[in-house]
């Protein structure tokens, strides 16, 4: 492995990782990873949008702040120095990654301090865990940029615990990321072609003509959700003297408005009842129990009408659109 020294986090790092596929994105352009996707890897690392802002996740800082002490931890146990590093994998410089911790034996220490009830689920089903599951991919990649047969991934559990898994190497995991790895760079990245989208997971938003169709009823659901809202808000005043007027009465009857009052019962947390109990079920025997899933559509306003994240720069038929609708509107085009 070449020895990459970087201060993680800092600017010269994230140029660094988006000159090469990082562990992360290898296990998001495999199709493994829950919180990316091969469209999206593919927008931030051509400029087309900005990377989400992780400093604003209460999770992500609480790693932060606490990954010291898990690798602390780590090294108290195995007697050994594990320390934070960068590195390129010899075979190519493409593959690369930011690792937690190296062995002095150069194995890759991946440390996670996830919330409670991910560590619930990994004390609980241990390599079955859906954390496990997914990040065991990580740690394959950096075992390829290492040059590693074992990695070590490592959970925080507060109070000077950490619960240790030891994966071996496992070249059907290595080869296909590698594999899907080199197409997405040479196809998507140099190549400049967009992966397909994911429609449960990736953002849609419109092209071609489809930009000014929707930019048209966006704009006319715009104002009438405005308008709803103002008027929304000049009802709180009546109802206020509304509820003044009837004291302690509970239904009301006059001009043509009702009102009915009642206290809802709070829900109940059946996980607690169960567990005082002494009943403790897994997710997977939860969902199980669950009636079936309804279709939520839920319409909101957003600040700009620019998509989230983008970048306008580099999504000029957006601005464009954006200027066509923006025009059509103050000439009352429809």
């Amino acid at each position: 492995m070449i020895y990459i020294e970087l201060e993680q986090r800092s600017a010269e790092w994230h140029k660094w990782r988006s000159k090469g596929i990082t562990a992360t994105e290898a296990v998001a352009i495999s199709g493994h990873s829950e919180f990316m996707t091969p469209w999206r890897v593919w927008a931030e690392k051509t400029g087309r949008v900005n990377p989400v802002d992780l400093s604003v996740n209460p999770y992500v800082q609480y790693g932060i702040d606490h990954e010291d002490e898990a690798r602390d931890i780590f090294m108290t146990k195995h007697t050994d120095i594990v320390m934070p590093t960068c590195g390129e994998a010899d075979e190519n410089r493409i593959f690369r990654a930011s690792f937690d911790g190296l062995t002095s034996a150069g194995e890759p220490v991946e440390i996670k301090c996830p919330g409670e009830s991910t560590l619930e689920d990994v004390l609980t089903r241990g390599e079955n865990s859906e954390a496990y599951q997914h990040y065991r991919w990580q740690v394959q990649w950096q075992m390829l940029v290492a040059g590693a047969t074992q990695g070590w991934l490592v959970f925080f559990l507060g109070s000077g615990r950490v619960k240790e898994f030891l994966i071996q190497r496992d070249e059907a995991m290595i080869s296909e990321m590698k594999d899907k790895c080199l197409t997405f760079w040479n196809k998507n990245i140099l190549g400049d072609k967009a992966p397909e989208k994911i429609p449960d997971r990736d953002i849609y938003v419109p092209k071609g003509n489809d930009l000014i169709a929707w930019g048209r009823a966006a704009a006319d659901f715009r104002r009438i959700k405005e308008e709803i809202n103002r008027l929304t808000e000049l009802l709180e005043e009546p109802k206020k003297k509304l509820l003044a007027l009837m004291g302690d009465f509970k239904n009301a009857d006059f001009y043509g408005v009702t009102i009915c009052q009642y206290t809802q019962r709070g829900s109940i947390d059946y996980k607690k009842v169960l567990a005082k109990r002494g009943l403790l079920l897994t997710e997977d025997e939860i969902d199980s129990c669950r009636r079936d899933s309804n279709l939520v559509q839920k319409f909101n306003l957003s600040k700009s009408e620019f998509p989230a994240d983008f970048v306008p720069e580099a999504n000029e038929e957006i601005c464009e659109a954006i200027r066509t609708i923006q025009n059509d509107r103050n000439n009352l085009c429809w």
